[in-house]
């Protein structure tokens, strides 16, 4: 073994490896090969065993580790007492594992009996968990070994978020229906003293054990977890200042996964309601912050009950009751700008749903389109730190509009969506930005940009009829576009919207001929084709050719202004 250590020393990052030249190196990893490769399954095996209980050094525990796994995987150890003594080495390791044991250590031994469990639980040895439950009170070694043994299972094996083959789905099925028979209710017991007596002793512990936790609710009985003891522990902990962040994530990870369990749709409307009745708050700003992943979550989830059982359902009414007592809290996550617990896809895929359901939305949802609708133009403007560079659009503001263009994609079909349930709402919003726009000193080019850009894509979700007549506000909001001069005209990207919007809503001009000369102004003057940048001159020039089209002979009493202004042009 000594020869063997050495040479795995030298091949690894180690002190020796670091001082060695690089043909020795290559030397002592072709030995390595040659040991793991050549030796005698059994012989490598008993060898592994050696340099674990022998050596000080954390590279040839894991290099002793994997040669184990690669055996084990590739099926060469097959005689039953060298699986026996295999077997009965580790969960002696993993049970006397120290917390304080390099990860990297602690998560190659969990896989390798994770391994194990596949090949032969329960059929050859049935007492795999019971033997690796830590008992009570639980130490942090045990502990962390155990929940890392059950993350290591479930990455290999058990979760369904990865593809796996015929082969893999029946180990799956086998070993989740034997734990399900035997142990699952004892292993749900110890994660919630685990997390009770390590929550402060150890909170990293105490997190591993609550993802392991979170890993299993999908097949487990929801039942050892949704209860009025485990429930209010993790609530507790999730909305704890003294927590740890991890812990507190973790704690709102099993939250998300009850949350998410699948079930009939009748009864995840009680369990939805459970959770509700547990955390009064959940609506809370303060849970949208601190549990941003669950009230997302529960909102989605209680929106796709009140879809299936329907509005005239007596659970589907209560589910959607259960989604509004949650909004506030998932407008605060929204609003956080924590991308890390926020999914903001998620979140708008589910705000998308919510407007899909209304009909003749109430006074309550009404205020909701409200908050939605300054979601969507907070996250549709653009962040001040780029705005020079999108005034001369260099490389990196063209990176930016790109991304952004792609950004705003589903967020217009959202603002369209608005604008068809409720249109007086979406009017009456844009007039409160361009108003603001419009007589505060403070506004800002990416306040302006998002006001103009908003009220343009509402000019798409309108009917040409209601342009052309000036319906609902639309008679007081395109006069007032008209006449606009915004202190940050000069800006490319506030120039170019608003020559846009003015010709989106071309066709009131059309209607209301008094305003033909607001109109010209726009273009002629320094808004359009006097405008210092060149591409918003000639875009002004294009669009005006468009106008010119469309309003033909009302354009003939300014004939001798036109002319005047590209005469001037022309010299």
């Amino acid at each position: 073994m000594d020869d063997l250590e050495q040479a795995i020393l030298l091949a690894s990052d180690s002190p020796a490896a670091a001082a060695a030249s690089p043909s020795v190196r290559a030397e002592a990893l072709a030995f390595c090969a040659r040991a793991r490769d050549e030796s005698p399954p059994s012989s490598l095996l008993r060898l592994c065993l050696s340099g674990i209980a022998s050596s000080p050094h954390a590279q040839v525990h894991f290099w002793c580790l994997q040669s184990l796994h690669d055996l084990l995987l590739r099926r060469r150890l097959v005689l039953p007492d060298d699986l026996a003594l295999l077997r009965s080495s580790l969960l002696s390791l993993a049970v006397s594992s120290h917390a304080a044991s390099p990860p990297f250590l602690r998560n190659k031994l969990a896989q390798l009996v994770a391994l194990l469990v596949r090949l032969d639980y329960p059929h050859v040895y049935p007492s795999y968990f019971l033997d690796l439950l830590p008992p009570a009170p639980p130490q942090p070694g045990p502990t962390d070994m155990f929940a890392r043994v059950l993350i290591s299972l479930d990455d290999d094996l058990l979760s369904q978020e990865y593809p796996r083959s015929s082969e893999e789905a029946a180990d799956a099925m086998r070993v989740k229906d034997s734990m399900r028979v035997q142990c699952v209710s004892q292993i749900a017991s110890h994660w919630h003293t685990a997390a009770v007596t390590l929550r402060t002793a150890d909170p990293a512990v105490a997190a591993v054990a609550l993802d392991a936790a979170r890993r299993c609710i999908s097949w487990i009985d929801v039942g050892l977890v949704a209860n009025d003891v485990f429930v209010p522990l993790l609530f507790d902990i999730a909305m704890s200042p003294a927590s740890m962040p991890p812990l507190a994530a973790a704690a709102v990870g099993c939250l998300s996964a009850v949350a998410t369990k699948r079930m009939d749709f009748r009864a995840k409307v009680g369990l939805l309601r459970s959770l509700l009745a547990a955390h009064q708050g959940l609506g809370s700003p303060d849970s949208g912050v601190k549990m941003a992943p669950l009230v997302t979550t529960y909102a989605a989830e209680a929106l796709e009950c009140h879809r299936r059982l329907g509005p005239t359902d007596a659970d589907g009414a209560a589910a959607l009751e259960m989604l509004e007592e949650v909004l506030p809290a998932v407008f605060a996550a929204a609003e956080s700008g924590n991308d890390e617990d926020v999914d903001s896809g998620s979140v708008l895929e589910f705000l998308s749903g919510y407007v899909s359901i209304m009909k003749a939305p109430s006074e309550k949802q009404l205020a909701h389109l409200g908050r939605i609708l300054d979601l969507v133009r907070v996250q549709m403007s653009f962040d001040p730190v780029y705005r020079g560079h999108l005034d001369v659009l260099d490389k990196i503001g063209k990176e930016e509009e790109d991304l952004m263009a792609e950004q705003r994609k589903d967020l217009i079909v959202l603002f369209r969506s608005i604008c068809r349930v409720a249109p007086a709402a979406a009017q009456l919003f844009i007039r409160g930005l361009i108003m603001t726009a419009l007589s505060s000193a403070e506004a800002s080019v990416e306040d302006v940009e998002v006001a103009l850009t908003l009220f343009f894509r509402l000019g798409e979700a309108v009917g040409e009829e209601e342009i052309r007549s000036g319906a609902g506000l639309l008679g007081e909001l395109v006069p007032m576009l008209l006449s606009a001069r915004f202190l940050c005209h000069t800006h490319r990207l506030v120039a170019l919207v608003y020559l846009e919007t003015v010709t989106r809503y071309m066709k009131f001009v059309q209607e209301h001929v008094q305003y033909v000369p607001h109109l010209l102004g726009v273009f002629l003057d320094n808004r359009g084709i006097h405008h210092q940048n060149a591409h918003v001159s000639r875009r002004a020039g294009y669009l005006f050719m468009r106008a010119v089209k469309s309003l033909k002979a009302n354009l003939v009493p300014y004939l001798d202004t036109i002319l005047q202004v590209f005469l001037y042009l022309s010299f």
